[in-house]
């Protein structure tokens, strides 16, 4: 991945960024594993290329797919992390402070420790062996990297993988928690321009877990979520909401 890419940052939350993820992920894929996601509603905010990151963990979800069976299940979690130690400082080469933790773990084929330490490598795959990660981690590691952050993979044979990426907190106090106006060009989500003032969302799909999961992350955002099963749908409810 080129260190010179220019990176459009703008704030954002990890949850917003992994609903929208599972969102992309579920309409784009005919035959999708099972998300369960332990969202925090609480993290501190980010300062992030959201296509860049839309587009990782979009990769990151294949590689747990393509090394699960049919019964497989990605879980997601998102959590603030406090780097004090350290080793630990040490063995994630970056300077303690506050992070954002997103782990995204699988039960699916797993690894050895030698392939496992070699997952980061340009032009390394497992995929003709057990269709276990491998393929886009070395971009992953690269995006990343540009933001401030390190991205780790642990696995065992047998037990499934799990990747986890440490992300620099925002810190500017002005963020908080919440989501920015704008969201940019994300699927299913309409919301205004840059407003401050902005109090509700409009999410449009015709899938009842995403507009569930989108709902729930507008919410903890501090936004009410206005929901819309079609086009006519949003119309009407826009009108409503217009009206009061």
């Amino acid at each position: 991945y080129s260190g010179n890419a220019k990176l459009s940052r703008r704030s954002f939350s990890a949850d917003s960024l992994v609903v929208e993820a599972i969102a992309f992920y579920r309409r784009n894929n005919k035959v999708c594993p099972k998300f369960s996601f332990q969202e925090s509603g609480k993290n501190w905010s980010l300062i992030v290329d959201p296509d860049e990151m839309l587009h990782l963990l979009q990769d990151l979800f294949e590689n747990s797919h393509r090394a699960m069976e049919e019964d497989g299940e990605i879980l997601i979690s998102t959590r603030n992390f406090v780097l004090n130690d350290r080793e630990l400082s040490t063995r994630l080469h970056c300077d303690p402070g506050h992070y954002v933790l997103i782990t995204i773990s699988d039960n699916g084929a797993g690894m050895d420790q030698e392939t496992c330490e070699r997952v980061f490598e340009p032009f390394f795959t497992t995929h003709d062996d057990t269709g276990s990660a491998g393929l886009g981690l070395p971009s992953a590691r690269g995006i990343i990297e540009m933001h401030g952050g390190r991205i780790l993979c642990t696995s065992n044979p047998g037990e499934g993988t799990a990747v986890s990426i440490y992300l620099p907190r925002n810190r500017d106090a002005r963020s908080k928690n919440s989501l920015p106006g704008r969201l940019g060009i994300i699927s299913g989500l309409s919301t205004q321009t840059e407003n401050p003032d902005l109090s509700a969302a409009l999410i449009v799909d015709d899938d009842e877990w995403t507009l569930s999961t989108l709902a729930k992350a507008m919410d903890s955002a501090g936004l009410r979520a206005i929901t819309a099963v079609n086009g006519v749908d949003a119309l009407e409810k826009l009108s409503q909401n217009v009206e009061e």
